[in-house]
């Protein structure tokens, strides 16, 4: 694999330097939109290999943080110009760059390309690896390569009352979705409780709210007579989810397009998309009569959810 040096980072980054700059870890997702380069640094390292070799490696690390702070963005020219500013640090433009970031725990990503778009610049990371410096004289007994393969999916037709994805004793990790209404207490509380029941094993299910309030007791009502209890839900904002830097491969809303318009824009590559559905806090009637709008908003949610799942896993249909 050939990484980029800082010299050729340099250069990346003066073809644009108001771009504001993204970040693409190895698996897809994305270092939030507003995070920064707090520190550029030369890592010197001198080490025996296996086979008794004194060695030397150096690199140029660049080390990103962000917190709540979401409103400003790392433009190309900063950071040429942080680079600048080190030079006397990092001695040469010869040196490898990686990008540390925390994800879970800290790691180095090696910087592997970099692409010039109109309005940004995207930084492609790679994953780090080893290897035995020395085979001539260590010679490692080769290991027997695993068949195993974390994407090997087994999704299986459709049946009623069961998910449409299912998947296999192999792990696959979970796309994100957030669905987000008003108040976080009636449709997106469906939503999410129906793609859970759906395509539960598919993705990772999250619901929000512009302004929290309480979960509207007719619509756990409702959701309880198809055996769906929500009655021990929270209610939650939006604007939590957007200051954490969670990325969601989909955020949907499923309040009216108003509304909509308010949410915030999340990090990472994400699927914006827009259902909308009549808001139960706005039934009017006795018990009986907004429990029965609501049974309406309830099974055509559902149908969505299904056909959607459906629809998104079907390239994967055995």
């Amino acid at each position: 694999m050939t990484l980029m040096n800082v010299s050729q980072l340099k250069t990346e980054l003066n073809k644009r330097p108001e771009a504001i700059l993204r970040f693409i870890l190895p698996n897809g997702n994305t270092i939030p939109a507003h995070a920064h380069v707090i520190e550029v640094a030369r890592i010197d390292k001198r080490f025996i290999d296996c086979g008794g070799t004194l060695r030397n490696d150096s690199q140029c690390r660049l080390q990103t943080w962000f917190s709540d702070d979401v409103d400003h963005r790392l433009t190309a020219g900063k950071l040429s110009r942080i680079l600048e500013m080190a030079v006397p640090v990092l001695g040469s433009n010869d040196l490898e760059v990686d990008i540390e970031h925390e994800v879970g725990f800290i790691t180095q990503f090696p910087l592997e390309s970099v692409e010039v778009l109109t309005g940004e610049i995207v930084l492609h990371l790679a994953e780090r690896r080893t290897a035995c410096l020395a085979p001539e004289k260590c010679k490692p007994v080769p290991a027997k390569l695993s068949d195993f393969n974390p994407l090997k999916l087994n999704f299986k037709e459709k049946q009623s009352g069961k998910t449409c994805c299912t998947p296999t004793e192999n792990y696959a990790m979970k796309k994100k979705v957030l669905f987000i209404c008003i108040h976080n207490s009636a449709r997106s509380q469906m939503a999410g409780a129906f793609l859970k029941q759906v395509c539960g094993h598919e993705f990772e299910v999250e619901s929000a709210g512009l302004e929290p309030g309480k979960l509207n007791p007719v619509v756990v009502e409702a959701m309880q007579e198809i055996g769906i209890d929500i009655s021990g839900n929270s209610t939650k904002a939006v604007w939590d989810f957007a200051k954490s830097g969670m990325v969601f491969a989909y955020v949907i809303t499923v309040c009216d397009e108003t509304s909509a318009e308010r949410c915030p824009i999340f990090p990472g590559v994400t699927t914006r998309l827009h259902w909308g559905f009549p808001d139960p806090s706005g039934f009017s009637g006795s018990h009986d009569e907004k429990l029965a709008k609501v049974r309406e908003v309830r099974d055509t949610i559902k149908c969505k959810i299904e056909a959607w799942c459906q629809e998104i896993c079907s390239p994967f249909a055995a």
